[in-house]
């Protein structure tokens, strides 16, 4: 889950642990031809998934994911590994940032893109800091304040549409304290009332900056929420 909690991380774990980790369990390419139909075959595609997510700090390509692969299956027939971990770690952790630059340059205009077409959508409206806020249905009941707990049910999307979080496909409405998420919902929560409905569009400078969220969410991604705000506490 990656709610709109201000991010606790400050970097990504230490890739030669997870590389490490991956090559004990992580079997087969992408481009690999399997199929997934038992229920331990869905367990075991579940570990892919998971590392998938672990490893995308690097940004692999699927060249890269073959060459995992083949170090997985090369520790698993006892093959002796010729190279320090000592010398490659710092390279993967190098290796790292200099993916993530290169992300975050391509993200870059995509997202300026995305918000200059969210500024046109009927009833938005962008504030100082570059929030844009679209009322969706009128509340009528109180607005929250900062230190405030609110129930919100709500789904966050990259600007391709993809969904990183939703508290309705969990089934359960997450409580936040105005002050302890994300700038753009400090600013956002306060304008709306409870029973109403909005659209949040957050660049990356008031959401999760230039670091992102590893696995979840890009680099100097551009987020957009809808929330309903279903109570404010007394």
């Amino acid at each position: 889950m990656t709610s709109p909690r201000r991010s606790a991380h400050a970097t990504a774990p230490h890739l030669l642990g997870v590389a490490l980790l991956a090559a004990t369990t992580w079997a087969l390419p992408a481009t690999a031809e399997v199929k997934v139909e038992t229920d331990t075959e869905k367990a075991i595609y579940l570990i892919g998934v998971d590392f998938a997510a672990r490893l995308q700090p690097l940004y692999l390509t699927d060249d890269e994911i073959d060459i995992i692969a083949r170090g997985m299956r090369d520790a698993r027939a006892g093959k002796a590994i010729q190279l320090d971990p000592a010398e490659y770690g710092p390279k993967l952790t190098t290796l790292q940032e200099e993916r993530a630059k290169l992300a975050l340059a391509e993200e870059a205009p995509k997202a300026a893109a995305y918000i200059e077409e969210q500024k046109k959508q009927p009833g938005a409206k962008q504030t100082e800091s570059g929030l844009i806020y679209t009322e969706t249905q009128a509340g009528t009941g109180a607005s929250p304040a900062e230190g405030k707990s609110v129930t919100v049910h709500y789904t966050g999307t990259l600007r391709d549409g993809r969904v990183f979080d939703s508290s309705i496909a969990r089934g359960e409405p997450a409580e936040f304290v105005i002050g302890q998420v994300i700038k753009c919902w400090n600013e956002a929560l306060p304008m709306m009332k409870q029973g109403g409905k909005a659209r949040l569009v957050c660049p990356s400078d008031i959401a999760y900056g230039d670091g992102g969220v590893p696995g979840a969410i890009p680099p100097g991604a551009v987020l957009t929420f809808d929330v309903e705000l279903i109570a404010v506490a007394e």
